[in-house]
């Protein structure tokens, strides 16, 4: 008989993130689940807004605790 090739399964979809990330959050946290963002913005002392662009996810950090998750 013939080998057949084995299914290759479709990857997950790339909007899709590794891991959920909630407010009161760390950065150590939000890092470890979602790995590192492609855009760190600082737009106030204290503030940061994590972008992953890959996710299509704005992660909002305020003190170094998650305040917000778009």
């Amino acid at each position: 008989p013939v080998p057949q090739p084995s299914p290759i399964a479709d990857p997950a979809p790339p909007t899709a993130p590794p891991g959920s990330v909630s407010p009161g959050q760390s950065v150590a946290e939000v890092e470890a689940l979602m790995g590192k963002p492609s855009l760190v913005l600082k737009p106030a002392a204290g503030k940061q807004v994590y972008i992953y662009k890959d996710y299509n996810v704005k992660v909002t950090i305020i003190n170094g605790k998650v305040t917000a998750v778009e």
